[in-house]
């Protein structure tokens, strides 16, 4: 029985695998690397707040 394959997610992934490889799988490489083409990029980016918790009440303990 042959497996499916979705090929857009195929391609996706073989995308994602050769730009990975081009840092040699460093995180922290590839992050630098979208840091700067962020700030390239020229778009504004927009930083969101930590949302804050609703109080527990003593019913949820």
């Amino acid at each position: 029985m042959e497996k499916w394959e979705d090929k857009i997610v195929a391609e996706v992934r073989q995308v994602r695998e050769g730009y990975a490889e081009q840092f040699d799988f460093d995180v922290q490489a590839i992050c630098r690397d979208l840091r700067k083409r962020q700030e390239e990029g020229g778009r504004r980016v927009v930083q969101l707040g930590a949302k804050k918790r609703a109080p527990r009440s003593a019913a949820s303990d």
